[in-house]
């Protein structure tokens, strides 16, 4: 299917030097050992051409950001031919070319940062030979900075296995060159890094080497005038996964000096929930004046002197980042530390119920306060993301450790210190976009503040109960604890009808529509001495009455990057559906599989996570699940 491609008999002739035959992999129909093999006395040759071009692949030297020596072994021809091109094909647009006596030249005019493929051809006895293969290369990004100048704005997305360098100089020569990362992702597996040197060659150890994660905020300064960047990607990258951001920076002639400006916090409006912040400007460096921006989008304030300046006002809550900036030079800039009024207190014996969605680089804070008498908070469960900390302080101060709670809540319950009756909570969320609640890799934070009280919380385990019918399944809920009340009431957001328990056991609630989520809650004293279910969503509809007696599918490696393989039951024929279902039951994948015993599978294209895969022949179902980490 078809025959010939498995019958080495069947075999053209080569036209390139880049022909080749290859062994084909096992395809369905043509298993392993299958194919024709060379009749006797079939011969493969090879004839050279009679005027060889130098061997291949020509060595690349002295790379900058306009040129690079290219050199081969002299194989005795009386002399050769050389071309460039930005395509690997030899009628691709011509960069430059030419002919020399001697295994060298050197490649002008060229493009920072540009891919090229150069050729090179023998002549013989003044007849020119065929084309070698192109040699790729590419040239340095960088250039000469103007001084002074706007400095210049790269963005780079990273190429897995490739080696990448900049150059940059003063163009006065000394001035020094300095560099400041917009953004950016490095990761901290070997083979991944990013460098720079104090100088105009990779010479010795690198001076500066980037940390690993977000690069934003990062700086380096090369007093030398000159500034030699390499970036490395072995294993991950910008263009194959997306939380690899792509470098951005800014670099440029740093040829004066900051401004100094100390900042403190200023008054504070809790009724108008507005801060500000007090700017004292020591000097304004080389600058006749400076602008103090802010990224919070206030408009800026420019000083024309030294002095007091006020700045704001800015939303309480609502971290602030002051950059003092030379109005000639952005470089000649100062970034100072985020500032952030002390939160103004919430008073209020609830109960109040908060729901807070991650977002990028987020940093929330509430600060609660009983009215006279401590305060309790109580986490319902949820999956922040691997990146996301709860962080509560029970002195309503900030302090150096705080009750964490790492990428996760499950109805853990904190309460004031005594005395204090106040209570500090922060959410220091995801720095990568991709985990954002939004995007449905993780889930809101929600939390339920009151005064506190004595009594204790009831405890419960939950799980799925069998579909009741292709559109409905219950709850089964394992009642471990009652608490100090007795009895617990167990309720839910989705509108099924409540039910009075007076003793621990396992009871069925429900019923919930298929699909639809819901969370069933464990009712005690009071909304803090209670406990509740994580978010529970289930299909009936794809998997839950065809999972009743299905048979096992197993699967590995597991977890997977999502190349995996299946091992079917021997119970099943070919001609089976296989489909992948996320968390919340929706149909996110399928395949076709047309045979038995053990088939690959790859389903690289779906993000990390839980999948339940279902497999059926119309007669036999078999289930599995896997787990997706890339």
């Amino acid at each position: 299917q078809p025959s010939f491609l498995y019958d080495w008999n069947n075999t053209a002739a080569g036209m390139e030097n880049t022909d080749a035959c290859n062994a084909a992999a096992a395809q369905p129909g043509q298993p392993n050992g299958s194919g024709v093999p060379p009749v006797t006395g079939l011969t493969f040759k090879w004839t050279p051409p009679t005027c060889a071009p130098p061997a291949w692949p020509v060595t690349l030297s002295g790379i900058g950001f306009q040129g690079a020596m290219v050199s081969w072994p002299n194989n005795g021809s009386s002399g050769y031919d050389y071309f460039v091109s930005t395509e690997n094909d030899i009628n691709g647009p011509e960069v430059t070319s030419g002919s020399v006596t001697d295994p060298e030249a050197y490649l002008e005019g060229l493009d920072a940062a540009t891919t090229y493929y150069v050729f090179v051809r023998s002549q013989c006895d003044g007849t020119p030979g065929t084309w070698g293969q192109g040699t790729e290369f590419v040239t340095h990004g960088g250039g000469v900075l103007a001084c002074p100048d706007t400095p210049e704005e790269v963005t780079y997305c990273t190429r897995q296995y490739s080696t990448v360098y900049w150059h940059y100089m003063s163009e006065d020569g000394f001035s020094p060159v300095k560099i400041e990362f917009l953004g950016g992702f490095v990761g901290n597996l070997t083979g991944e890094s990013l460098q720079i040197w104090n100088g105009g060659a990779p010479t010795g150890p690198p001076d500066w080497t980037a940390p690993s994660g977000d690069l934003a905020g990062q700086v380096f300064t090369a007093s030398s005038g000159q500034l030699f960047i390499q970036a490395m990607n072995d294993i991950g990258s910008c263009e194959s996964q997306p939380w690899y951001l792509p470098f951005q920076w800014r670099v440029g002639c740093k040829n004066c000096s900051e401004p100094l400006v100390q900042l403190a916090m200023g008054e504070v409006d809790c009724e108008a929930q507005e801060y500000f912040l007090t700017a004292n400007v020591f000097s304004l460096g080389t600058a006749a004046e400076v602008v103090l921006q802010n990224d919070l989008g206030v408009g800026s304030t420019t000083a024309t002197a030294t002095g007091e300046l006020v700045l704001g006002p800015f939303q309480t809550g609502d971290a602030v980042t002051i950059t003092a900036v030379h109005p000639d030079n952005m470089l000649c800039n100062v970034v100072y530390a985020p500032l952030e009024n002390e939160p103004c207190a919430i008073t209020d014996c609830g109960p109040t119920w908060y729901e807070e969605c991650t977002t990028e680089d987020e940093v929330e804070t509430w600060l609660f306060e009983g009215e006279g008498q401590p305060v309790s908070v109580r986490f319902l469960p949820a999956t922040l993301g691997w990146d996301a900390d709860v962080l509560v302080h029970p002195s309503g101060e900030e302090a150096a450790n705080p009750i964490t709670l790492a990428g996760a809540t499950n109805n853990e319950v904190v309460t004031s210190e005594t005395g204090a009756n106040r209570l500090l909570v922060q959410l220091v969320a995801s720095i990568y976009p991709e985990y954002d609640c939004s995007e449905g890799l993780s889930q809101p934070l929600e939390f339920v503040v009151a005064c506190a009280s004595e009594c204790e919380q009831p405890a419960a385990t939950f799980a799925y109960a069998e579909c009741t019918q292709p559109s409905t399944y219950n709850v089964l809920v394992n009642v471990t604890d009652l608490g100090s009340t007795g009895s617990v009431v167990i309720t839910n957001d989705a509108g099924a009808p409540s039910l009075t328990v007076t003793a621990i056991g396992t009871y069925e609630v429900g019923p919930f529509t298929s699909n639809t989520p819901v969370r069933v809650h464990v009712e005690g004293a009071d909304a803090i001495c209670s406990w509740s279910s994580s978010v529970l969503n289930y299909s009936c509809l794809q998997m839950g009455l065809a999972e009743v007696g299905a048979l096992p599918l197993r699967v590995f490696p597991n977890p997977s990057d999502g190349r995996l393989r299946l091992v079917l039951p021997a119970e099943m024929t070919s001609g089976a559906q296989l489909q992948v279902l996320d968390l919340a039951g929706r149909n996110v994948a399928q395949r076709f599989v047309n045979g038995t015993g053990e088939m690959a599978l790859d389903l690289g294209e779906l993000p990390n996570g839980l999948y339940t895969l279902l497999l059926r022949d119309g007669q036999h179902s078999a289930t599995g699940k896997i787990s997706i980490q890339h």
